[in-house]
């Protein structure tokens, strides 16, 4: 699944300190996976020198957003 921009798009999320900009037909790829769990990724994850600086998850817990981050030990 992804999301398209219909029109030159700016989106800023202060708490992250990101600001992403899409003009009109770029996109951003999603994707919503049960087949993973925090462990599984985040050994992955280290495995290539990268860690997990956020982990955000909805009330449920049925979904989450994860920021990848180079390692301190790479």
């Amino acid at each position: 699944m992804r999301l398209v921009a219909g029109r030159d798009t700016e989106l800023v999320i202060e708490d992250l300190q990101l600001d992403l900009k899409f003009g009109k037909g770029e996109y951003i790829l999603l994707a919503v996976s049960t087949k993973f769990t925090r462990e599984m990724i985040t050994e992955d994850l280290a495995e290539v020198g990268l860690g997990v600086s956020g982990w955000y998850t909805d009330s449920a817990q049925r979904y989450a957003v994860l920021i990848a981050t180079p390692s301190a030990h790479t």
